[in-house]
C-alpha cells in the first residue's frame, strides 16, 4: 500500500514538472513572437473592450430610467393620446378626436383610489431674455396641486418659491434654462418672455440630470393658455393613486372611466412597472443588436488567434517531431498550443475590460456635458466573471483546432522539416 502511494505521489511530481515546462516553453515561444502576440493581443482587446462598454452603458441607462421611475414609486400611472409620443414638437400634431380632455383628469380624480391627478401639456415657445432670443421646452400644470407634482416626481426647489394655488404669468424654472441657454444667466425676479408675453422668474429648481428637464419652464395652466391656446386639451396625465391602493386595479379603473366618454383604441393606460417592463424590452433589442455588432470584432479576434496558432504551428513543426520523439503525448502537444491561445485571450481580455470600463466613462463624462447625469456605470463581480469566461472561452476554442492539428502530426514527417 505504501509503494503504491509513493508510485503516485511520484506519478504526480512527474507530472507537475512536466506542466511546468510545458507552460514555460509556451511563454518563452509567445514573448519570442513578441509583433505576432501583440497584435493577436490587440483583437482581443478590441472584441472585449466593445462588449463591456457597450454592456455596463445599456446597463447604466436603464438603471437610469429605472431610478426615474422608481423615484415616482408603484403607485404612478401614465396616460396619454394612443398616438402622442411625448415630443412637445408632436404634441399638437395629435388628433383633435384623440387628445385628452381637461374633463378626463376631472372624472379620474372621482376614482377613489386615486389621490391626485396630474395634466400636462408640452409646447415648444420662442423665449426672449434681455434682448436674446432662444426656444424652450415649456410645461403647463394646474397650480393647485404644483408643489405635489413636484414632490410626487421628486423635483426639488433649489432657490425661490412656485406658485402653487396661485395664478399669474408666473414661471419655475430648471438650473440649465437658468445658467446655460442664454449668454447671461436667469436670477430670481427677472422676467423672461414666452411668445411675447412676460413672465416672472419666482423659482428655480434643482438639477434632476436630464438636459431636457432641467431646461423647461414651468407655468399654470391657466397662464399657459395665453400662449399656446390649446383650449381644453391635454397632452399628458400621472395618476398618483394611494399607496394602498392596487395599481393594476387603478389602472383599470381608469380606462373604464375613459371608456366611458371616448373611444377605447385613442388612449393608453400605463403603469409604472409595465411602462418600465417596456422600456427594458426596448433597451434589451438594442443591447442585443449592438452586442451581436460587438462580436463581429470577437469573431474577427478568434480568426487572429486561429491564424496566429496555426503560423506558430508551421514554425514548430520540427519541434513538435522532437517533443514527440522524446515521449510527448497528444494531450501534451495540444495543451502546449491552447495553452498559448488562453495566455494571449485572457492578456487581452484583462486589458480590454479596463479599456472597455474607460471607454463608457468617456461616454459618461460626455452625456454629463451634455446635461444627461443620471446615466452611471457599476462594475460588479458577474460583469468581471463574465469577461474573464468569455476572454478564456475564446482562447480555448481559437487554439484547439490548431492544437488538434499540431498534435496529430506524424513524428517521421515533422523531424523532417527543416
Amino acid at each position: 500500500m505504501d509503494y503504491l502511494q509513493d508510485l503516485l505521489k511520484k506519478e504526480n511530481k512527474m507530472n507537475t514538472e512536466k506542466y511546468k515546462k510545458l507552460i514555460n516553453l509556451t511563454i518563452k515561444n509567445a514573448i519570442r513572437k513578441k509583433l505576432r502576440s501583440t497584435l493577436t493581443i490587440l483583437s482581443v482587446i478590441i472584441g472585449i473592450a466593445s462588449v463591456v462598454a457597450l454592456v455596463v452603458l445599456s446597463d447604466g441607462l436603464f438603471n437610469a430610467v429605472s431610478d426615474q421611475f422608481n423615484s415616482m414609486g408603484a403607485n404612478s400611472i401614465f396616460i396619454m393620446s394612443a398616438n402622442f409620443q411625448g415630443d412637445p414638437n408632436s404634441a399638437g400634431r395629435v388628433s383633435e378626436e384623440t387628445m385628452l380632455k381637461i374633463q378626463d383628469a376631472e372624472n379620474l380624480e372621482k376614482i377613489p383610489e386615486v389621490e391626485e391627478v396630474y395634466p400636462m401639456n408640452f409646447f415648444t415657445a420662442k423665449s426672449e431674455y434681455k434682448g436674446e432670443e432662444q426656444f424652450l421646452y415649456v410645461v403647463t400644470s394646474p397650480s393647485k396641486n404644483f408643489d405635489s407634482m413636484l414632490d410626487f416626481m421628486s423635483v426639488k426647489l433649489d432657490s425661490g418659491k412656485t406658485f402653487n394655488k396661485r395664478e399669474g404669468n408666473f414661471a419655475v424654472i430648471g438650473p440649465y434654462a437658468a445658467k446655460d441657454i442664454f449668454k447671461r444667466e436667469i436670477k430670481l425676479g427677472d422676467s423672461l418672455k414666452l411668445n411675447e408675453i412676460n413672465f416672472k422668474v419666482i423659482g428655480i429648481l434643482e438639477a434632476v440630470g436630464n438636459q431636457q428637464d432641467d431646461s423647461a419652464v414651468y407655468i399654470s395652466r391657466k397662464a399657459g393658455e395665453q400662449i399656446d391656446n390649446y383650449g381644453d386639451n391635454v397632452n399628458y396625465m400621472i395618476l398618483k393613486s394611494r399607496k394602498e391602493a392596487d395599481g393594476n386595479l387603478v389602472a383599470k379603473k381608469a380606462e373604464k372611466v375613459l371608456g366611458r366618454t371616448r373611444e377605447e383604441d385613442t388612449y393608453l393606460v400605463i403603469t409604472a412597472e409595465s411602462f418600465l417592463e417596456l422600456i427594458k424590452r426596448v433597451l434589451d433589442i438594442m443591447k442585443a443588436i449592438l452586442l451581436s455588432i460587438a462580436g463581429i470584432s470577437l469573431v474577427v479576434a478568434s480568426l487572429g488567434i486561429i491564424n496566429s496558432v496555426y503560423t506558430s504551428v508551421l514554425e514548430r513543426t520540427r519541434e513538435i517531431g522532437v517533443l514527440k520523439s522524446i515521449g510527448a503525448k497528444i494531450s501534451d502537444i495540444t495543451f502546449i498550443f491552447v495553452f498559448e491561445s488562453v495566455i494571449l485571450t485572457l492578456v487581452g481580455g484583462f486589458i480590454g475590460f479596463w479599456v472597455g470600463i474607460g471607454i463608457a466613462r468617456l461616454v459618461v463624462l460626455y452625456a454629463a456635458t451634455k446635461g444627461f447625469t443620471m446615466l452611471t456605470i457599476t462594475i460588479t463581480p458577474e460583469l468581471v466573471i463574465a469577461a474573464f469566461l468569455l476572454s478564456l472561452t475564446v482562447g480555448i476554442i481559437s487554439g484547439f483546432f490548431p492544437a488538434r492539428s499540431a498534435a496529430k502530426l506524424n513524428i517521421v514527417d515533422a523531424l523532417r522539416q527543416q
